[in-house]
C-alpha cells in the first residue's frame, strides 16, 4: 500500500492544467431589474473559475473589484449558509459596500465574522454552530500563519466538512514563499490544487524553487527545472485560480530615499537599560542580555524565525524601548520570572501541538494529562495573580526620527501622511508637529474615512490604515518604520497609488540608512520573488527609486 507522500506526488504529476477562459458575461443573471452596473471581465473570470472548480483562489490586485465578487459568490455557488470572513476594521466598509451594491445586484444574505472574532477562545465552536457550506475569505493573507487559531479552526472544519466550498481573495496572498498560500489552494481546490497539500512536500517545493535545493521529485512534477516562472505558469493554468497583474494607475510612483543613519548610542543605551530593568517588546515578550547578543548577530532578522527580534529591533531603531513600570513599588522578580517561564513553555507547546490558542493550553495545564513542566509553570504563574501587574512605559533614547520627520514635513509642497507603527512614536510626533494622529481605536479608525476627500498633514497608523483604505486624496507620504514585509509594502503603496489618483505622480519617502535600509532592500528582493512566481506586478519593483 502506498503511503500518503507517494500518493501526493502522483497527484501532483497527474493534476490537469486545463484552465478555460470564459467570455460569457454573467451580469444579466446576477443584476436586479433596475441594476445599472456591469461586471468587469476580470470579475466575470473570477466567478466563472469559482463555478468551474467550486472554489476560488484569487490573487486579485487592488481595484480589480473583489468586493463585488465576494458578494456574488454565494449566488453562483448556490450556497445556503455562506460565511464571509474579513479583518475587523473592514466590517463597517463591507456593510456600506453591500448596501450600495444591493441596488444593482441580487445579493444573498450572508453571515459576516472578523478574523479576530474567529480567533477568540470563546468562538472555538463558531464554525460548527453555523455550519457554513461556503466560506469566503477577503484579505485572505490574514490566514498565512499555519499555527494561528483562525487557520487551525478553519482547517479542522474543512477537513470534517469536505463538501464546504472555500474561496480566498487577496492582492497579497504571497509574501515570501509558496508556503504562504499552499494551504489556501488546498482548501479552495481540494484534489485539484496545483500545489502540495502535505506540509513536508510544501517545504520540499519551497526549498527547491526558492532556495535552489535540488529535488528529483519536484523536477519530475515540472518535467524540467522548477523555476519561478514555471511555478507561475502552473498556477495560471489551473482551474479555480485567477491572478491579476495589477490595474493600470495613471500616476507614476516615485520612491525617494533619505539617508538617515541610526545613532550608535542606541546599542549602548539598551545595554545600560538592561542593567536596571527588564526590557519588553510591544507584545510584552522579554529581551534579556542573551537575547540582545543574539539579536545583534542574527542573520535571520528578516525571516519569521526572528519575528520577535525584529519587533524589538524596530523599537530600538525608532529611538525608544518599552520597559516595565512598577511605580513606587519594588520590582517583583518572582512575578517577572513566573510570567516569563509560563509564556516560554506555553508558546513552545503552541508551536508544536494541535492546540490553537494559549487559553486552551492553560486549560490543558490544569489537567492530569499535562506534562509536569507545563503544569508547574501554570500554577506558579497563577500564584502570582494577586499581584497587580506593572504597566508599561517607553524610555526614549534618541529623538533623531522626530527631528527628521519635522524637517521633512517642513520641506514638502503638498499635504502629507507620516506613516508610523508605534503609538509612542506617533504621540511624540503629534506633540512636536501639532497635526492629527489617526490610530487604531474605533473612533480614530473612522477619521481618515470621514476626512479622506481633503488631503491634510497627518500621522497614520500603519497597522490600522495601511490596508483596505482609499487614501487617493493624498499623493505624498513618508514611512517612519523599518518595514521588510513585501506584502505590507504593496498594500501600503496601494492606499494612494491606485486607480482614481488625480495627481500625475505619487511620492513615497523612505529612510534608507541603517536598519531601515536593510528592511527596504530585503522587501524589494522578496517583492521580486512574488512578481516572478505569480506574475503580479509589484509596486516596489516598478516604482522609480531616487
Amino acid at each position: 500500500m502506498k503511503n500518503l507522500d507517494s500518493l501526493e506526488w502522483e497527484r501532483l504529476k497527474e493534476i490537469p492544467l486545463d484552465k478555460i477562459e470564459h467570455d460569457q458575461d454573467l451580469t444579466k443573471y446576477l443584476k436586479t431589474e433596475q441594476g445599472k452596473q456591469k461586471l468587469r471581465p476580470i470579475q466575470n473570470e473570477m466567478l466563472w473559475q469559482a463555478i468551474d472548480r467550486k472554489g476560488l483562489l484569487g490573487f486579485v490586485a487592488c481595484g480589480e473589484g473583489k468586493t463585488l465578487v465576494s458578494l456574488l459568490l454565494p449566488s453562483v455557488l448556490r450556497a445556503e449558509r455562506p460565511l464571509l470572513l474579513l479583518p475587523a476594521f473592514m466590517i463597517t466598509q463591507h456593510l456600506a459596500d453591500r448596501e450600495a451594491y444591493g441596488a444593482h445586484w441580487q445579493l444573498k444574505e450572508m453571515k459576516v465574522l472578523s478574523y479576530e472574532t474567529l480567533s477568540s477562545p470563546k468562538q472555538i465552536e463558531a464554525l460548527d454552530t453555523y455550519k457554513p457550506d461556503l466560506i469566503i475569505c477577503d484579505e485572505a493573507h490574514s490566514l498565512k500563519n499555519l499555527k494561528s487559531a483562525r487557520v487551525r479552526r478553519l482547517d479542522k472544519y474543512l477537513v470534517q466538512n469536505v463538501n464546504t466550498h472555500f474561496c480566498a481573495l487577496s492582492g497579497t496572498l504571497c509574501a515570501r514563499s509558496l508556503s504562504d498560500y499552499a494551504h489556501l489552494s488546498a482548501w479552495s481546490l481540494k484534489v485539484y490544487s496545483p500545489l502540495p497539500r502535505l506540509p513536508s512536500i510544501v517545504e520540499e517545493w519551497s526549498l527547491c524553487i526558492e532556495e535552489h535545493v535540488y529535488s528529483k521529485q519536484v523536477y519530475s512534477v515540472f518535467g524540467a527545472k522548477p523555476t519561478r516562472e514555471a511555478l507561475q505558469t502552473r498556477l495560471r493554468s489551473s482551474k479555480g485560480i485567477v491572478i491579476t497583474k495589477s490595474q493600470e494607475v495613471g500616476a507614476s510612483l516615485i520612491i525617494h530615499k533619505h539617508k538617515v543613519d541610526t545613532p550608535k548610542s542606541l546599542t549602548s543605551a539598551i545595554q545600560d537599560a538592561l542593567k536596571t530593568g527588564d526590557i519588553i517588546s510591544s507584545t510584552s515578550e522579554i529581551l534579556d542580555p542573551l537575547m540582545l547578543e543574539h539579536l545583534m548577530k542574527s542573520s535571520d532578522l528578516w525571516t519569521p524565525k526572528d519575528s520577535f527580534l525584529l519587533r524589538v529591533w524596530g523599537q530600538l531603531s525608532c529611538g525608544f524601548i518599552y520597559t516595565w513600570n512598577w511605580g513606587n513599588r519594588e520590582v517583583n522578580k518572582e512575578w517577572i520570572e513566573a510570567r516569563r517561564n509560563w509564556g516560554r513553555i506555553a508558546f513552545q507547546m503552541l508551536e508544536n501541538s494541535s492546540f490553537d490558542s494559549i487559553s486552551h493550553i492553560a486549560t490543558f495545564a490544569q489537567s492530569k494529562q499535562a506534562p509536569a513542566k507545563l503544569r508547574d509553570a501554570w500554577y506558579t504563574w497563577q500564584s502570582m495573580q494577586h499581584i497587580e501587574p506593572p504597566s508599561t512605559r517607553e524610555i526614549w533614547i534618541d529623538d533623531y526620527l522626530i527631528k527628521f520627520a519635522s524637517y521633512w514635513l517642513g520641506q514638502q509642497d503638498r499635504p502629507s501622511i507620516i506613516w508610523v507603527q508605534y503609538t509612542a512614536l506617533a504621540n511624540k510626533l503629534k506633540e512636536k508637529l501639532n497635526i492629527p494622529y489617526y490610530g487604531a481605536g474605533d473612533q480614530d479608525a473612522q477619521l481618515p474615512e470621514q476626512n479622506k476627500h481633503i488631503a491634510h498633514n497627518c500621522i497614520m497608523s500603519l497597522s490600522a490604515h495601511g490596508t483596505g483604505k482609499n487614501l487617493q486624496a493624498w499623493s505624498n507620504q513618508v514611512l517612519i518604520h523599518p518595514l521588510a514585509h513585501p506584502s505590507t509594502w504593496e498594500q501600503l503603496l496601494a492606499r494612494t497609488h491606485r486607480p482614481g489618483q488625480q495627481e500625475d505622480e505619487v511620492k513615497f519617502h523612505v529612510i534608507s540608512g541603517g536598519l531601515f535600509g536593510k528592511a527596504f532592500y530585503n522587501a524589494i528582493k522578496d517583492a521580486q520573488y512574488i512578481q516572478d512566481t505569480t506574475g503580479q506586478n509589484q509596486r516596489l519593483i516598478y516604482a522609480t527609486k531616487i
